[in-house]
Order: structure tokens, then C-alpha cells, then sequence
């Protein structure tokens, strides 16, 4: 996983593209990030979520074999709270050739995550959720 969201585009671009090449040649998978997943107070505006226009022309100009997507989950989440766009979901989908990722998956509700799983959605991150009883956090059930 490679993350380069707080570079300028041109940057993020060719470090992803330099990562991607080296980890073709020793046979491993690269997913990168596109688009600001930030923390708990995150990406929940619409204005900070993966644009499709966006996705399409960083796929192609990286190829990188999966892409993590700001559809309105923040990493760090403790409560379930988050509101998944599966339009935009739908959109991604159709628009790039490689399995999209859901990071800051444990801000959402199991229905929410069943639907963006639904829409697109092929890889989900939970690790807040899995994580929260050794941080003394505490879910609620979803």
C-alpha cells in the first residue's frame, strides 16, 4: 500500500509510478491511495472524495493493481457513523480497469459496508474495529 494523497498530483503520480514498476519486478501487488481518506474527522464532503476523472487518468498513468478511494469513510473511526457514497462507488467501478479499496471501513455499518461491497467495492479495511478493544475502544453493535 502506497500513499502519497498530501504530494501534488505531478509528485504522487510518479513516485506511485516508480513504486508500482519496482514492485512489479519482485512480483507484488501495489495499491495506492487516491483522494483525502484523512482521519475520524475526514472525508465526508463531497468536495474531498475520489473524483472518477481523477481515478481513471492515475490508474492509467501509474498502473497500479488497486486503488483505495475517498467515498466518504476516515480511517480512525471509532463510531459507525460513516456514509458511504455508492453512487460514486458505481461510478469508480465503471470508470477503472482494478479492484477498488475502502479504507476506514470501521466508521461504517455492516448494511453500508454490505452495499458498497455491492457497488464496487472489492477490498475493505477494518483494522479501528479490529484494533479498538487493545486501544480501550468500544463499537457498538452495527
Amino acid at each position: 500500500m502506497y500513499d502519497g494523497a498530501a504530494l501534488s498530483w505531478e509528485e504522487d503520480v510518479a513516485n506511485t509510478r516508480r513504486i508500482t514498476h519496482h514492485c512489479r519486478e519482485h512480483g507484488v501487488f501495489l495499491e495506492a491511495e487516491l483522494g483525502e481518506i484523512g482521519g475520524e474527522d475526514g472525508a465526508h464532503a463531497p468536495g474531498v472524495r475520489t473524483d472518477p476523472g481523477e481515478a481513471v487518468r492515475f490508474v492509467a498513468d501509474t498502473g497500479v493493481d488497486a486503488l483505495a478511494v475517498a467515498v466518504g469513510a476516515s480511517h480512525d473511526m471509532t463510531e459507525r457513523t460513516a456514509r458511504l457514497g455508492p453512487e460514486l462507488v458505481r461510478e469508480l467501478r465503471a470508470a477503472v480497469p482494478v479492484p477498488l479499496v475502502l479504507h476506514g471501513s470501521s466508521g461504517a455499518a455492516a448494511a453500508t459496508l454490505a452495499a458498497a461491497a455491492a457497488a464496487g467495492i472489492r477490498k475493505i479495511n477494518i483494522l479501528t474495529h479490529l484494533d479498538a478493544p487493545q486501544r480501550g475502544l468500544h463499537h457498538g453493535r452495527a
